[in-house]
């Protein structure tokens, strides 16, 4: 039989090398599978296998073999098929996990059987990490990161970046949940528990020196606070203290001045300990929000804004004569304030350049109320399943293509939760269709609106699929009893009452299934 089609396998290896083309060494066929089973609720990850010769390339442990150091684990791998005289297409992109090597007895046949699998496999493996909204948004981004979300027993607060020294304690921390002002209940919003400082316990991270010089001409600085009741306050409460020696200023305190009414501003202090007003005292309300500072060398002069960020904005903004220089360390309640109830802190980070990386990004939903703005503060609460997906993936290096308008269905606050369990969560309250890409290793996501009114297409099955070809409509997959809940909310049943698939004691030509 004639060859009808051809095709293209290639490795990626290394930025130097690229792509390179295996074809030649591809002995018989190329399988693919991928896509969903017949009985699949979801799309299972895509499979490549192939045979290659080996002569001396494709052994990742050989030190002499010319590949050496640039296959193993996880090595880039697709293929591209067409027609003899036409263009190829991307058939199939995924990772080589395993190299086995094979021979015969005499030696004088070798080769490797190698599957390379789609994204789907690595996001599914193992137990993922159960992330908060906020730390997911900030560690994707920062260049020194605590999250201050550590266990009641810790004595230090861990950093999320890795290679980074946690944040020293000075006092008594305990961990708090956030609570909402007016009631005083907990509340679910874009964090775990934080550090709770109100025993007059202070905390104070040094960054890595790469951090200092990437922040010498502009820096961006953040902590999420919760401050309940200014009456159970005691001293001034120190929101952000970061340290940059070498500028014109060595210090720069953004405090909340509790005397009079809770009024914050920003402080700069030289080396002497004088300190200089930056910005004017602004009122801000007591609440959940995210204390945010931008300096930036401009000119002769030194910029800054502060913003306090939440449901709403409160800003402000100044200018100083003198020379910046970059951040060494952050700390938060550094004049030890203390008080009577929960004085929470979280999500210290440090950022190069400006604006406020976090306060800037909040989305803003017009279907909602004017200046109702919302981000990963309130955990992305009302976000399109679309939307929830393509942002989770890409906080961690996944791409993912959207096919069609995103539906009128949204989420809730999002969980703290794997990234397998919040693209379930998105396809789940959607309805839609999420597979991996063909050409690059990524994901796309059809949205369940796009799947609406397609024009059918005839498919000639004569000749196409082997037999016995005998579709059967079973019940399986029939589900006339549904119960959807909201995680720690309510919950709604529906039930088909009628009909040949109703939720009835079992009869002829009818079908019963318990509540799912």
């Amino acid at each position: 039989m004639s060859k009808l089609f051809r095709t293209k396998v290639e490795l990626h290896l290394g930025p130097v090398l690229g792509w390179v083309d295996i074809t030649a060494d591809v002995r018989g066929p190329v399988t693919i599978t991928r896509g969903r089973t017949s009985a699949g609720g979801r799309a299972e990850y895509g499979r490549c296998s192939l045979r290659l010769n080996n002569p001396d390339r494709y052994a990742p442990r050989n030190p002499t073999g010319p590949w050496y150091g640039l296959i193993g684990r996880n090595t880039p791998l697709r293929v591209s098929a067409g027609p003899l005289a036409g263009p190829l297409v991307a058939r199939f992109a995924g990772e080589v996990s395993e190299w086995p090597p094979r021979w015969n007895l005499p030696g004088t046949d070798r080769y490797v059987d190698v599957e390379a699998s789609g994204i789907l496999r690595r996001l599914g493996q193992g137990e993922q990490p159960k992330l908060s909204p906020l730390r997911r948004t900030v560690a994707a981004s920062a260049l020194a990161y605590w999250p201050l979300e550590d266990g009641a027993g810790a004595s230090v607060g861990g950093s999320a970046l890795s290679g980074q020294s946690p944040m020293r304690v000075a006092g008594t921390v305990a961990w708090t949940d956030i609570t909402n002002v007016v009631t005083g209940a907990t509340v679910r919003r874009g964090t775990d528990r934080i550090a709770d400082v109100s025993a007059g316990a202070s905390l104070v991270g040094d960054v890595p020196a790469s951090v200092t010089a990437s922040t010498a001409a502009g820096w961006s600085a953040m902590a999420a606070v919760e401050l309940t009741d200014i009456a159970a306050i005691t001293g001034d409460v120190v929101l952000l203290d970061i340290t940059t020696p070498g500028g014109t200023y060595v210090r720069w305190q953004l405090t909340a001045k509790i005397v009079g009414g809770l009024d914050m501003r920003l402080v700069a202090y030289n080396a002497d300990g004088a300190a200089t007003l930056v910005t004017t005292g602004f009122g801000v309300v007591t609440s959940f929000y995210l204390a945010n500072v931008s300096v930036w060398q401009n000119g002769s002069n030194i910029s800054a804004g502060v913003r306090w960020a939440g449901a709403s904005y409160i800003e402000g903004t100044g200018s100083v004569a003198g020379t910046l220089a970059g951040v060494t360390s952050i700390g938060v309640n550094t004049r030890r304030a203390t008080s009577t109830k929960p004085l929470g802190f979280g999500h210290v980070a440090v950022w190069a350049g400006r604006p406020f990386p976090i306060g800037g990004s909040l989305v803003d939903y017009p279907s909602l109320p004017p200046g109702f703005r919302l981000g990963p503060l309130d955990g992305y609460w009302y976000e399109t399943a679309a939307d929830r997906l393509v942002r989770v993936a890409g906080e961690e290096g996944v791409p993912v293509t959207v096919i069609g308008s995103p539906a009128a269905g949204r989420l809730g606050y999002q969980a703290t939760a794997s990234l397998s369990e919040l693209a379930d969560q998105s396809v789940d309250v959607d309805g839609g269709y999420l597979y991996e890409q063909r050409d690059v290793l990524g994901l796309v996501y059809r949205t369940c609106a796009s799947l609406y009114n397609q024009t059918p297409t005839p498919i000639a099955y004569t000749g196409q699929l082997a037999p016995p070809f005998e579709p059967i409509d079973d019940a399986d997959a029939v589900r006339n009893d549904v119960v959807v809940k909201r995680p720690d909310g309510s919950s709604v049943r529906a039930v088909q009452t009628t009909g040949p698939l109703a939720a009835v004691p079992p009869r002829p030509a009818s079908v019963c299934t318990a509540p799912r």
